[in-house]
């Protein structure tokens, strides 16, 4: 199995890295997330119902 520890690192780089510059900005992360969510699960659902799911 591939070593994904590299990749892991790198990828909580990039989080780390939005989260600040969302603090920078003076952002509500927990809004911005939540915000997030909604918009992906009306994406999803609108799927499913295409989909007859």
């Amino acid at each position: 199995m591939a070593d994904h520890s590299d990749l892991e690192e790198e990828f909580g780089d990039a989080l780390f890295t939005l989260l600040e510059l969302g603090n920078q900005l003076n952002l509500d992360l927990t809004t911005s997330l939540e915000k997030t969510f909604k918009r992906y699960n009306k994406k999803l659902n609108k799927l499913k119902v295409a989909a007859n799911y």
